[in-house]
């Protein structure tokens, strides 16, 4: 009986250490897809990270998460230390929006030759999937429409083809900060914004822009 306890005691611990988070990613570059895109991915963990674990044993350790949502990566290397390349394919139909980046790290048994994840370096709302052709960013867009920010100002610029359209502006989070309905086609709104990185929609452009204090 005793043993046996040990052994569900056991195989509890594994369950938690499997899926524990080790730490915040620093970075992954790109960080946003469209809906259809196949990219490369560099994703650079804390200093020290590969010191803790290995690298993940499969692809299914590397993924994008949003409610339930899962992207595995189709491939991956490890390229120098805490840095990681992964290749991703962005389903056609995968949901646009904000995705947690989840990265494992695992452990290996020399004697069986076997490889166990002990948990995962994550960063949350770190990835955005935008829709498809018709949603490319910035200044490549079909309907040509610019949006920066002047924090001097505290102004929006805009500037667009399109003299009618309506303006979104949301964080990172994808909570909307700002709307609102623009005539003309270069127009600056007064708009206080906190520093940090802002997402816009215009008719069906989309893109981003930073806002920093100087």
């Amino acid at each position: 009986m005793r043993k046996i306890l040990l052994s569900i005691f056991c195989s509890a611990l594994t369950g938690i250490a499997s899926s524990q988070i080790l730490g915040n990613l620093v970075s992954i570059v790109p960080d946003s897809a469209i809906q259809g895109q196949t990219l490369t991915t560099t994703i650079t963990l804390p200093q020290g990270s590969w010191m803790m674990a290995s690298p993940p044993c499969d692809n299914y350790g590397i993924y994008l998460e949003r409610q339930g949502e899962i992207i595995y990566c189709t491939g991956f290397q490890p390229m120098w230390m805490d840095v990681t390349v992964a290749d991703f394919t962005i389903p056609q139909l995968a949901t646009p929006g904000f995705y947690n980046v989840y990265l494992a790290g695992a452990t290996w048994d020399p004697w069986f030759w076997q490889c166990s994840t002990i948990g995962y370096w994550e960063m949350l709302s770190g990835f955005e999937i935008t829709g498809g052709i018709n949603s490319i960013v910035g200044p490549e867009s079909i309907t040509k429409a610019w949006v920066n920010y002047d924090a001097l100002t505290n102004e929006i610029i805009v500037r667009q083809e399109i003299p009618n359209s309506d303006l979104e502006i949301y964080d990172y989070q994808g909570r909307t900060i700002y709307r609102r309905n623009l005539n003309g086609k270069d127009v600056s709104l007064q708009v206080n914004l906190s520093p940090g990185i802002y997402y816009y929609r215009l008719n069906n452009n989309t893109g981003k822009f930073p806002v920093v204090r100087k």
